[in-house]
């Protein structure tokens, strides 16, 4: 017998059996609920490494100022609490600056701020996070240019462009189109507040500011939303300062960005030594929930793993038993233990191999409506530059769907086949 008479008579005997609907079945639900779980762990290990190595809060440093003031002196000169103040914390960032390995250190205030600008439409409100963009710290430009170091009334915004309240709840056919903003301008609007009779800010005046969008960047490769942009350091520092002018009372954080997360240990250490004290990081994994989502996914694979041992060595040996008198016979009509074998594994091989293409099928069509539909899977897919299933997603899967089966076969058959011919046909079912 050849290879091709093998697989015929293999493919006869899955289509011809009846009493397998049950093995297809929960094989099937294994399999799809296999390509998930790695899936899943794929992705969640690519949205560790991205956070861990694209987002700049985790290679950014938060201490407090060393300066020991905390707002004005009682019965002292307001101006001149103020001037020492604004001495003394310029000088903590210029000490910061010289820091091996720091890219840029700011005062807190001057970090970022969230405004309402004229790009709302009727399927988005206008509203974007407008990043401080010092020259070291901007990200690549994919489309346009970057800004030059004092330039102002300028940004440089998302590729795939979405300024609303909620940029993590993305409507995807609403999403604009960078190209179709660039050298185009938007105005924003901004306020300072004074302290009313209850000691609360309340709104005083509203200032405009408007800014060419000069550059684009891909938002996924700094794991910012949708509606981020960056603005020169004049430009926030004037709306920043502006808004935060009220609050006198509470002193800022310094903050510091390094150039990679491997060098944060030196540049605390070095920051120590100058005298900062209560030194953390500007975000941080909660590597506690990390370790309980990896123990589930293994926890899962064992189970699927289990059940497919469990299931596939039932279902053979409930088969091989029953057709112990047809094995003997094709052993009395000449037929080798080996060609025997090939016909009861190439039997599994063929049947998983076909649950396997169906459960692919079934996984991807509900893979794509969900990227398209499921709100926090288009949100993710943008964020991260791409839900994807990976190669070995669909490897492993069929390790344990097709190749582990046909293993468990093989052990059931062999032992079968090495019984006398004689009690093999006086063995009842």
């Amino acid at each position: 017998m050849n290879i091709k008479d093998y697989f015929k008579m293999s493919s006869l005997a899955m289509i011809r059996g009846k009493k397998k609907l049950s093995y297809i079945l929960v094989i099937l639900i294994l399999v799809i609920l296999s390509l998930g779980l790695f899936v899943f762990r794929h992705n969640i290990e690519k949205l560790i490494y991205n956070t861990l190595t694209k987002d700049i809060g985790y290679r950014t440093i938060v201490t407090g100022f060393r300066t020991k003031a905390g707002g004005f002196s009682v019965g002292g000169n307001e101006t001149s609490d103020a001037l020492k103040l604004e001495n003394d914390i310029k000088k903590d960032i210029e000490d910061f600056l010289n820091i091996e390995h720091v890219l840029d250190a700011f005062n807190s205030n001057n970090w970022n701020t969230v405004l309402v600008s004229d790009l709302a439409n009727e399927n988005v409100d206008g509203t974007i996070t407008l990043l401080r963009g010092s020259i070291k710290i901007l990200p690549q430009i994919t489309a346009g240019k970057t800004f030059e170091e004092g330039e102002t009334g300028v940004a440089i915004c998302p590729e795939k462009f979405y300024p609303n309240f909620e940029p993590l709840q993305i409507n995807k056919d609403k999403i604009i189109d960078g190209h179709t903003l660039l050298n185009a301008s938007f105005t924003v609007e901004y306020n300072d507040y004074i302290l009313n009779n209850l000691h609360r800010p309340e709104k005083n005046q509203t200032f405009t500011k408007e800014f060419k969008i000069v550059g684009l960047y891909d938002n996924s490769q700094r794991m910012n939303d949708n509606g981020v942009c960056y603005i020169s350091v004049g430009d926030i520092t004037e709306i920043t300062n502006t808004e935060n002018a009220w609050n006198k009372s509470v002193l800022p954080t310094l903050v510091a960005v390094v150039d990679t997360v491997d060098n944060i240990d030196n540049v605390i250490s070095q920051a120590e030594k100058l005298g900062f004290e209560n030194i953390s990081l500007g975000s941080s994994l909660n590597m506690d929930l990390i370790n309980i989502i990896r123990l589930s996914i293994v926890s899962i694979f064992c189970l699927i793993l289990f059940t497919i041992i469990i299931l596939t060595s039932a279902y053979v040996k409930k088969k091989i038993n029953r057709e112990e008198k047809t094995i003997a016979l094709l052993r009395t009509y000449g037929y080798s233990k080996n060609t025997i074998r090939y016909l009861y594994v190439l039997e599994i091989l063929v049947t998983n191999s076909f649950i396997f293409i169906i459960g692919i099928a079934i996984f991807l069509t509900s893979y794509f409506i969900a990227l398209q539909n499921v709100v926090i899977l288009v949100t993710a897919n943008l964020m991260i530059g791409g839900i994807t299933i990976g190669s070995l997603s669909l490897i492993f899967t069929f390790l344990i769907t097709v190749a582990l089966p046909c293993l468990i076969t093989t052990l059931h058959i062999n032992k079968k086949c090495s019984q006398d011919i004689i009690k093999l046909i006086g063995n009842e079912e």
